[in-house]
């Protein structure tokens, strides 16, 4: 093995070693942040939080039921657009197979 290869190898290995950290460094902020606001919110998370309205800005208290309704409303729209275009797409994907103007893909079959 020449020098050339051997400190390829030892970059590769340095840097893969150095991204891993520089991931665990993230992920472990990420953990503390989590736990600090599970350790100091936690009790404020009950059946009420879910279900009340919003208060005014100064009144004590207040729900999230507006921001879960409307999340759910736009995951409603949003599987009423997309599901039927992906089943669509996936049928006239696979009943055309070796159709010539399915070329712009660049994939092969495998099925």
């Amino acid at each position: 093995m020449s020098a050339r290869v051997k400190w390829r190898r030892f970059v590769s290995n340095f840097m893969l070693t150095l991204t891993g950290l520089c991931a665990l460094v993230c992920v472990s902020v990420l953990f503390l942040i989590l736990g600090y606001l599970v350790f100091n919110g936690g009790t404020s998370i009950n059946w009420a939080f879910f279900t009340q309205l919003p208060k005014p800005v100064g009144e004590a208290g207040g729900g999230m039921a507006n921001a879960i309704v409307g999340s759910a409303k736009l995951l409603l729209a949003a599987s009423l657009f997309g599901v039927p275009i992906g089943f669509l797409g996936g049928f006239i994907w696979r009943s055309s197979a070796g159709a010539p103007w399915l070329r712009w893909c660049g994939t092969q079959r495998t099925c």
